[in-house]
């Protein structure tokens, strides 16, 4: 069991303190007085590991601002960097468009390759998509609008990103009530667009879910193909997939396929987070639980393709509820061959604990334990490393607000010096 490391979040120009090696809690940054920091969602792809060794986290980091009626709120996303395996971390850049929040980061060739939602010039919800080069430490280019809000219904968000084998980019964008964007047939809905290596235009929107609503998507990408992982509205609610082909620029199912045994159905939360193994196989972390408290646990769903889905439970945390819940606190890392890396805190421990647990083949190879004691409220985020080419000994980045904190602090736990593998 390991202690929350001493290091102290590292402003631009500060030196970093003595190695880090072993499994640690490393602080990347925390808020002042009229601020709040949290890392990207536990179903985004809010940490990248570049071939060259290098780390980087995401961060969104809001502040108050006084206007004529008084104060408000506005965020922005910030790219965090790593040049000596998560020793210390400086603010490498901050993404040039008005209030940023939520985002999503891959490697993209010698580029990073970022989504975020933000408002823009306007108070409704867009989604932005721009190019980082770590060499230079520029943005490369301006950034470039996909989707753009109109009105309190009428607003879209980034959930996830991924990049195939060839390069093409692949977002998942989520809408409001009713979207008034074509290729939109439902509202609540999750969609995807396309960029192909080299090329400057994306592609239409087409709606992942068939069924009513698809909220929370997250994405892996397998080949040429990027699998779309949502909560979705059948007979009853479920987790479905769809699975988008980068390359013929269209979805392969005609309709959802559930990617929770039966029994789960019915039992789930807005969130499943997706994350595949060395060996192509699917792992799906989620809630099984009721509508009230009681009875909440977190399982993992397995398959490979074309084969039957199993079910099983990791934890018991029996506050977990079923339903319109949209829970953060949990993630899925891409371990050595077919290992997959759990991580989650408890409600029912007032998210004070990280826990790390195995599974391999969708069961678990290493009982779940506590690799940090910390305080009330500090992992109340969790985000995986779950780019479906990379094993790396950074494994979650998590944020919180416990009392030393309470307008935030955002970390990175792993195995420090942090190595990473990519699949060639």
């Amino acid at each position: 069991m390991l202690r929350h490391s001493l290091l102290l979040a590292l402003a631009p120009g500060l030196v970093a303190q003595a190695p880090v090696r072993g499994q640690q809690l490393v602080t990347v940054t925390t808020a002042l007085a009229d601020e709040n920091v949290t890392a990207a969602r536990c179903f985004q792809n809010g940490i990248a590991a570049v071939p060259g060794g290098e780390l980087f986290v995401l961060v969104v980091r809001a502040k108050k601002v006084a206007g004529e009626r008084g104060e408000s709120w506005t965020s922005g996303l910030e790219l965090w960097r790593s040049k000596d395996g998560s020793h210390g971390w400086q603010r490498a850049a901050t993404m040039p468009v008005r209030g940023a929040s939520d985002g999503a980061i891959v490697v993209d060739g010698d580029h990073l390759a970022v989504l975020c939602s933000a408002t823009g010039e306007d108070a409704f919800g867009d989604v932005w998509f721009q190019r980082f080069d770590p060499t230079t430490g520029e943005w490369v280019g301006q950034p470039v609008s996909l989707m753009n809000g109109s009105g309190e219904e009428d607003q879209y968000f980034c959930y996830d990103l991924a990049r195939t084998t060839a390069g093409r980019l692949v977002a998942a964008i989520g809408c409001h009530r009713s979207p008034t964007s074509p290729g939109w047939t439902s509202g609540w809905s999750s969609g995807a667009r396309c960029l192909s290596a080299g090329s400057t235009e994306w592609s239409a929107l087409q709606q992942a879910n068939v069924g009513y609503s698809g909220v929370v998507a997250n994405v892996v990408a397998r080949g040429e193909t990027v699998e779309f992982v949502y909560r979705t509205i059948h007979e009853d609610t479920l987790l479905g997939l769809r699975t988008f082909d980068a390359a013929r620029g269209a979805f392969v199912e005609a309709k959802d396929v559930c990617v929770i045994a039966p029994e789960h159905v019915g039992k789930n939360a807005n969130v499943g987070v997706v994350c595949l193994d060395g060996g192509g196989g699917r792992t799906v972390l989620h809630v099984s639980a009721d509508a009230t408290p009681g009875n909440g646990t977190l399982a993992v769903s397995f398959a490979r393709p074309e084969e039957t889905v199993t079910t099983t439970t990791i934890t018991a945390d029996p506050p977990l509820l079923a339903g319109n819940e949209n829970p953060g606190h949990f993630s899925l890392a891409r371990g050595p061959g077919e290992q997959v890396f759990v991580y989650f805190s408890k409600i029912s421990e007032e998210h004070a604990r990280l826990w790390q647990g195995v599974v391999e083949q969708g069961k678990p190879v290493v009982a779940p334990k506590v690799v940090v004691e910390g305080a009330p409220g500090q992992f109340q985020g969790v985000t995986g490393v779950r780019a479906s080419s990379v094993f790396s000994g950074l494994h979650v980045a998590t944020s919180g607000h416990p009392a030393k904190h309470p307008t935030g602090v955002v970390a990175v736990f792993g195995s420090w010096p942090a190595r990473t593998f990519r699949a060639r």
